[in-house]
């Protein structure tokens, strides 16, 4: 082969590699929007593109969301086992309800994602700057609480699973098997019996509400902007309630 030759078919051989590399490029920019994870704006948008709006969700309960010292709304759920309850059958007991979006770094570091790794594929992520629920409850509360206690329950309830749709009972049992969250220690992960995604619920993710023995809402830790401080308001005011016997505690 002369050198002309060999410097057209080495021309070519670059071309075609040139191509191929910006084609797996292209590919990996699309895999990478596909998978990342959602921020709050964008699950507004998907959750207005359901129900615009000025649209009201007619499975969403009355009322909603859940209003401060009113009695909580009733929400029909399916636990992890496919179980169905109503969150009024707590009623007795100290709740803790936490909303859980699958996708988002911050919910997957409440449920312990530092320590068991997150859930779902590759592309998933924790936030560093968030601890689980129990290390928040263990630092703030050191002896005052131990976890899991009798009268305490804490409520998950998953609104959007990995793909950003609703949640099913398949996910409730994936999440609560991969954070170890069972229902002997008064965990109970579920998800909403019907489709409550809307704009009023997106901004209850992530957080967390504390409902009193009386099925009041006392505190509410939910959402990007809470009313009020998980660590300062909601994790110390948990021995005050599970103290209090019902309609004693305002």
């Amino acid at each position: 082969m002369d050198t002309n030759k060999f410097i057209k078919y080495a021309y070519r051989v670059v071309y075609v590699l040139a191509a191929f590399l910006a084609f797996l490029f292209v590919l990996f920019g699309i895999w990478l929007e596909l998978n990342k994870d959602p921020d709050p704006l964008a699950r507004q948008r998907k959750a207005d593109e359901l129900f615009g709006p000025t649209v009201i969700n007619p499975n969403l309960p009355k009322p909603w969301p859940p209003a401060m010292n009113e009695p909580y709304p009733d929400l029909s759920l399916i636990d992890a086992g496919g179980q169905a309850l109503k969150l009024s059958d707590l009623q007795g007991k100290v709740i803790v309800v936490e909303f859980i979006d699958m996708t988002s770094p911050i919910s997957q570091s409440y449920s312990g994602a530092k320590e068991k790794g997150v859930y779902g594929d590759t592309s998933k992520t924790f936030d560093e700057t968030y601890s689980s629920f129990e290390d928040t409850v263990s630092k703030e509360l050191q002896d005052q609480l131990t976890l899991p206690n009798p009268d305490l329950v804490i409520v998950k309830i998953i609104i959007y699973n990995e793909k950003g749709e609703q949640a099913n009972p398949n996910d409730a049992e994936g999440w609560a098997n991969h954070f170890g969250f069972i229902r002997a220690n008064n965990y109970i992960v579920c998800v909403p019996e019907k489709d409550i995604r809307h704009r009023t619920t997106s901004k209850l993710i992530p957080g967390f509400q504390l409902i009193d023995k009386d099925f009041n809402l006392r505190v509410d830790s939910a959402g990007l902007k809470p009313k009020h401080s998980l660590q300062f308001s909601l994790v110390t005011m948990i021995p005050t309630l599970l103290e209090a016997t019902p309609e004693e505690e305002q």
